[in-house]
This record gives structure tokens, sequence and C-alpha cells, in this order.
């Protein structure tokens, strides 16, 4: 039921309480199921989702990996969607952070256009 409540708020843009439901219900579901169970890992996926709207992709992307890891560990399917979503997920992520980096190291390269980007240097 909390999980439902979590997602009601998350559906609200009301991430702050969602995030507080969800850690309930992971601490709950882990302490009840064990921390490899799937609907763990299912909590652990909607976390990461909450953390990506506060921009913390760290920590987003080390929770979609933990779900991804349970996932394996019970025998879901390469191909299954919770996999799939997770996977694909984790990888924009790494390339927003890649890009971050880049922006970061080279100010005039900014790969979204703008007023500075490498062709207005070439």
């Amino acid at each position: 039921v909390l999980v439902y409540i979590a997602l009601v708020h998350e559906k609200q843009n009301n991430f702050e309480r969602a995030e507080q439901i969800y850690d309930e219900a992971l601490r709950i579901a882990t302490n009840e199921l064990g921390d490899k169970c799937i609907r763990v890992a299912n909590i652990k996926s909607r976390l990461a989702n909450v953390y990506e709207h506060y921009e913390k992709d760290r920590q987003a992307i080390l929770y979609y990996n933990d779900a991804l890891d349970i996932y394996r560990m019970n025998g879901i399917e390469e191909d299954n969607y919770l996999i799939q979503d997770n996977l694909q997920r984790v990888n924009l992520l790494d390339q927003k952070r890649q890009n971050e980096d880049l922006v970061e190291l080279f100010p005039c390269f900014n790969p979204f256009g703008g007023s500075h980007t490498l062709l207005h240097i070439f």
C-alpha cells in the first residue's frame, strides 16, 4: 500500500513526500522480505526515479543498479521490461554525466547547443 501512496505523490510531483514514503516502504520490505526480493528491487527503482527528479544522478544510478542486480539474481531475463527500463535509465544518466564532465573540462563545449559550441570555435 505504501508504494501506491508514494507513486501518487510522485505523479503529483511531490517528490519529497514520495521519497519519504518509498524509504519507509523499502525499510519494511527489506526487513520482512529480505534484500534480494523483487519487491525491494521495484521500490529501489522507484526511489531512483525520484532521485533523478532531484538531479541526484549518482544516487539514482546506484539504486537502478541495485535493482538490476536483484532482478538478475531472481532470474529475470535481460529482455524483460524491468531490466530494460533500468538499463536505459542508467545509460541516459551516464551519458548525461559524461556530457557534464566535458562541459566542465572544456567550457566552450556545449553538446546541447547555445552560443558557445565547438562549431563556433572552428
